[in-house]
């Protein structure tokens, strides 16, 4: 009589391996899950309190920020209209942002002005002065005004006038006229920021004449024909009547 197989013990086997493999997978699944769904409350939870915070604290910083620019630059401004504005620089503020000032000059207090009454305007300055230097500045309030005030000029219509006291006992020519000093001026030999005068510089010319006169000290109104970085300081001192209180050397 032949004998019956004797029944295989791998099929029970590999079902239960199987099983086992579901029963992994799916606790894997359940932990990922998990973790995701921490995430995504963390995440949420994490932009409601970034947006309350903007709303509530941002943005009153910023808007309190704006006020004080805005009113510290309206006792500032001399005149407006549509398409230029004259503001008045006070002496140890930059004029556009650079290196170290980036959020502290002139132009950020134009912008933060113009912000402040809900107008969009690029303005762009016509002319400049040195951080030092205390004066009025012109700045156009569009492309159109800023070509015709450019080349006004260009064609000597747009003039600037200085001012200064300088060191020293001028000659009685420089009351009854206009004096000239014509030096051309270029960077200071192993210098970043000082100028001087130097045979490989640019041409620059410089008028003056004497208004009042001290016993060590005279004022004195000035005009350029050039404008180069620093020019007033550097042919003052050229001449030997240095500008008071100018540190440079």
């Amino acid at each position: 009589m032949a004998k019956r197989p004797k029944p295989s013990s791998s099929a029970p086997r590999a079902a239960q391996a199987a099983d086992a493999t579901v029963s992994v997978a799916g606790a894997v699944l359940r932990v990922l899950g998990t973790i995701l769904l921490i995430v995504l409350v963390t995440g949420l939870l994490f932009l409601c309190i970034f947006a309350y915070y903007v709303k509530n604290c941002l943005s009153t910083d910023l808007d309190v920020q704006l006020s004080d620019f805005t009113v510290s630059l309206s006792s500032s401004i001399l005149y407006e209209d549509a398409d230029v504005i004259a503001v008045w620089k006070p002496a140890g503020e930059v004029v556009h942002p650079s290196h170290g000032h980036y959020q502290d000059t002139l132009a950020n207090r134009l912008q933060s002005y113009f912000q402040g009454r809900g107008e969009h305007v690029t303005i762009r300055s016509i002319g400049r002065l040195d951080a030092d230097t205390a004066g009025i500045l012109i700045f156009a309030k569009n492309q159109f005004a800023a070509q015709r005030l450019w080349r006004q000029r260009e064609n000597g219509q747009f003039h600037k006038t200085y001012a200064a006291w300088c060191e020293g006992v001028f000659a009685k020519e420089a009351y009854r006229e206009e004096q000239s000093i014509c030096a051309p001026i270029g960077a200071m030999a192993g210098e970043l920021q000082k100028m001087c005068v130097t045979d490989s510089g640019r041409p620059a010319k410089t008028y003056y004449q004497v208004r009042i006169q001290r016993d060590t000290e005279a004022f004195l109104i000035l005009r350029l024909d050039t404008g180069r970085t620093h020019q007033i300081r550097v042919h003052m001192q050229y001449i030997g009547f240095p500008i008071v209180g100018d540190l440079r050397d």
